[in-house]
């Protein structure tokens, strides 16, 4: 059985009605999802309101 891992936690700020998603600092970019490797490559943690709204949608 495969071990279950966080790969990222995303956040909804219900007043400003924004999306952020935090990436774990030890993320990996091949296990993260396609949208969200090149944050990881890039070695940040926080994805905007853009592209973690894009992420919802």
């Amino acid at each position: 059985m495969q071990e279950q891992k966080d790969l990222a936690y995303l956040l909804y700020y219900g007043q400003e009605k924004q999306f952020y998603i935090e990436l774990p600092e030890n993320a990996d970019a091949w296990e993260t999802p396609l949208l969200l490797d090149s944050f990881v490559k890039r070695g940040e943690t926080t994805v905007d309101s853009y592209w973690s709204k894009i992420w919802v949608q």
